[in-house]
């Protein structure tokens, strides 16, 4: 098994957690909105490793 693409697949799980986490609370919009900028950024990447 690969061992950077697994590292990148927990990361990426983590990140996942943590904005749900983070996004729940209370942040004000323009936060919240840079987050999910970055949370779709990681998830394009993991599309793109993983396969």
């Amino acid at each position: 098994m690969d061992i950077k693409r697994t590292a990148k697949y927990v990361w990426h799980k983590f990140w996942y957690g943590y904005h749900r986490v983070l996004y729940d609370s209370c942040m004000d919009p323009h936060m919240k909105q840079q987050f999910l900028n970055r949370i779709v950024y990681h998830k394009g990447i993991l599309s793109h490793d993983i396969r």
